[in-house]
């Protein structure tokens, strides 16, 4: 039996052979351990920014696919509800059943990206009974909520092994609504990002650009993800209409054909969805852009050749309106040397305005920002090569590079006709915009601007306060037609109308204060039996500016950069009121079948 002292003994021994081996190390050891500690961090990061930037990217795609359905102010607003509730019942999830198998988890995640296309086809074909607010939430739900919810779930999963999460779940939902937000902070930017992809290929659209994203979720999947793949695939890729190549344009152009509509063009670009339609009963053609109509023309038949129309005619009665512009009456004292026969139109459209300025001899510019909208109507519009140019790109942008050119030229006329989804860009009603514009303008021209708003809310009110300051009260404003009860919203009476403020030049020598506008002559009306009916503006359906007691009531008294933001509620609501207007003027399939 061993002594006390002997273990002693004993003990001192190992603790020196041990102090021995620790100091006989090769250094290199310890660099090897901090490379093991960097590499296991990125193994471990690697699947969260997985996960988080899946989410930013399907949001961004999903805001693009249900906009010409509902409406892009209703699915941004839509959206953000969506990705919060989503990433919450993916956490509550994680909270109840902490432990799911984890290859499960990455076979749904699968399953959920890859029916992401087919579940928005499916739902959006009930938006009518929806309607643009509540249809956008419900079909943002169904189609992504589930991706985002496991999303959130397996996130939750991967930050167990991170230590400064595993204390408590609460630290969890912080890391989680911060990862939230982020992800929402990163999409706006992947909008604009995206918004130049879609024009490089066709392969690059929305549902295309879905199904890219979530085959990336196959790598992580297990083999047996792939049987529920498969007959989701197979079924996105037979009966999805809304992907661009040969067999989704065959089953639009069937549903089209029942109602006696043709897809003639389509293309998805920087300002949304795009295409062409024609009416086969009516014999009209139209430019679309998401949910809204950016214009159109009737074709020339043999009716209404016997009716004495010289060619296409247009058919809103506004566009036929702001050609006014030309009707009002200048000095005759300014020799016709000094008077500029330029025009500047801003927003093309299918071209209206400007094919009527240039067939007047006027060397029209137009400013459009979308080169689809450009190349749409330059096929299919007839846009005029003679007197005509266009410069692509936004309107803040050129203007204010036309008004810092030494050489900029002096319009005579000037169009501003800007509307798009249902959704006025305000920033191009701003007093610092209007104020370059009225720099543009030559002190004897004058100019046109169409606003579409509902009559006597706030934002019109600002809108049409804003331009009369800019030109010094002499403005005049006329709505495009009468009252229509399907322009007045059933719920609250509100009047939703477009308005065409003409304006002179501040400068002026006309000693009329307001545009005066002289009789239209055989050759303003360039063969046309729109333009005799609505060309001249009617002075029952003349508008009076807002007063200053009215103003008082108001915060803030103009449209500017820094106010802009309060104007988003107001925006929705006329999103809304544009969306039901566009479901009467057009069938519903035309909507849906993008």
């Amino acid at each position: 039996m061993a002594s006390k002292r002997d273990v002693s003994t004993r003990r001192v021994v190992l603790q020196t052979k041990g102090s021995l081996s620790r100091k006989a190390a090769p250094a290199s050891v310890v660099p090897a351990s901090r490379t093991g500690s960097v590499l296991s961090l990125c193994q471990k990061t690697i699947t969260p920014c997985y996960l988080i930037t899946l989410a930013a990217f399907f949001i961004t795609i999903s805001r693009t696919s249900l906009g010409p359905v509902y409406g892009s102010e209703h699915v941004i607003s839509s959206s953000v509800i969506v990705t919060y509730t989503s990433l919450l019942v993916g956490f509550i999830g994680y909270s109840i059943i902490p432990h799911v198998n984890d290859k499960f988890c990455k076979a749904a995640l699968a399953i959920a990206a890859f029916s992401v296309p087919s579940l928005q086809d499916f739902v959006c074909r009930y938006s009518r009974a929806l309607g643009p607010s509540t249809g956008s939430l419900v079909t943002s739900l169904i189609a992504i909520g589930p991706l985002l919810s496991l999303c959130s779930y397996r996130l939750c999963l991967q930050l167990e092994n991170f230590r400064y999460v595993r204390r408590t779940t609460f630290e969890k939902l912080i890391v989680l609504c911060s990862g939230a937000y982020l992800v929402l902070t990163i999409v706006p930017q992947l909008q604009q990002k995206f918004a130049s992809l879609l024009l490089k290929s066709q392969y690059f659209s929305t549902n295309w650009l879905e199904l890219g994203l979530a085959s990336t979720a196959i790598f992580q999947a297990p083999v047996e993800g792939l049987v529920g793949i498969v007959p989701v695939l197979m079924y996105t890729l037979q009966q999805n209409r809304h992907l661009h190549w040969a067999r989704a344009d065959k089953l639009v152009r069937s549903d089209l054909r029942a109602l006696n509509w043709t897809l003639i063009a389509r293309k998805e670009s920087m300002t949304g969805y795009i295409s062409v339609l024609e009416n086969l009963n009516e014999h009209y053609r139209v430019l679309r852009c998401d949910h809204a109509l950016l214009g159109g023309e009737w074709k020339s038949t043999d009716e209404l050749r016997s009716q004495g129309s010289a060619g296409t005619e247009p058919v809103y009665a506004v566009f036929q309106m702001l050609e006014a512009v030309r009707l009002i009456e200048t000095s005759r004292t300014i020799p016709n040397s000094d008077r500029p026969n330029k025009a500047l139109v801003i927003g093309l459209g299918v071209g209206t305005a400007s094919k009527a300025l240039a067939a007047h001899g006027i060397d029209t510019e137009t400013i459009e920002l979308d080169p689809v909208v450009h190349e749409f109507a330059k096929a299919y519009f007839h846009l005029p090569r003679k007197h005509h140019s266009v410069i692509l790109g936004n309107a803040l942008e050129v203007v204010d590079r036309l008004v810092l050119q030494s050489s900029a030229p002096l319009y005579r006329y000037i169009v501003h006709d800007v509307f798009t989804s249902g959704g006025e860009a305000l920033a191009l009603f701003s007093t610092p915009f209007l104020t370059q514009l009225r720099h543009l303008l030559h002190p004897e021209g004058s100019i046109a601007i169409n606003f579409a708003g509902q009559i006597g809310s706030r934002p019109t009110i600002q809108v049409m306060n804003t331009i009369s300051r800019v030109f010094n009260g002499r403005c005049r404003i006329f709505r495009e037609l009468e009252a229509d009860p399907l322009s007045i919203d059933v719920r609250d009476g509100a009047d939703f109308a477009n308005l065409v403020v003409f304006c002179l030049h501040p400068r002026s020598s006309m000693r009329n204060r307001t545009p005066l506008f002289r009789r239209a002559q055989e050759k303003d009306y360039l063969g046309s039996l729109s333009r005799r009916e609505h060309l001249e503006p009617n002075p029952s359906n003349e508008l009076q500016f807002p007063s200053e007691a009215d103003m008082r009531k108001e915060k803030f008294n103009t449209v500017e950069m820094t106010n802009i933001q309060s104007f988003l509620g107001e925006q929705r609501r006329y999103a809304r009121m544009h969306w039901r207007i566009m479901r009467e003027t057009v069938p519903d399939i035309v909507w849906q079948s993008w």
